[in-house]
This record gives C-alpha cells, sequence and structure tokens, in this order.
C-alpha cells in the first residue's frame, strides 16, 4: 500500500477534496480552485472548479503544489461568487 499524498501543510490528500493552488498565464499569477479526481504515481489531476469545464481544466500537479481547504470555506466562495 502506498503512502498516503499530502499537501503543503502536510495535510492528508483523498479524491473528492477541494484545494487551492497558485497558476500563471503569461506574467499574470493567481490561485484556481479545484477537486481531486484521481492519482498518478507521482502526481495527482486536480479539476477546475467553479465554472463549465472544458479542455484543459484538469492539472496534473504534484501534492506538495496544493493546499486542502475546509468545505464549508469553498461552499462560502460558491455563494459569494
Amino acid at each position: 500500500m502506498e503512502e498516503p499524498r499530502k499537501d503543503f501543510f502536510g495535510q492528508e490528500l483523498n479524491i473528492d477534496d477541494i484545494v487551492i493552488y497558485g497558476t500563471s498565464i503569461g506574467n499574470a499569477r493567481g490561485f484556481e480552485w479545484g477537486k481531486i479526481v484521481k492519482y498518478t504515481p507521482k502526481k495527482i489531476v486536480v479539476e477546475k472548479c467553479g465554472k463549465k469545464l472544458s479542455w484543459g481544466d484538469q492539472s496534473q500537479l504534484y501534492p506538495e503544489q496544493v493546499v486542502k481547504i475546509d468545505p464549508e470555506m469553498a461552499l462560502l466562495k460558491v455563494l459569494r461568487d
């Protein structure tokens, strides 16, 4: 059995957890939030949340590149937007 994957702060990551991660497009930097949909041997696959999905809305990231957030905080974000 493989060791559980942990985020930047050492929290255990599971499928369907909500996470935030850094992004950059050109010179613009920001954050995205998404849901873990599956594991690869070394990375996790995160699907963006908050809009219609299209091609390129999944990212393969190392577990240390994300921070797990509380589902209630994600709900607050959705309700606020």
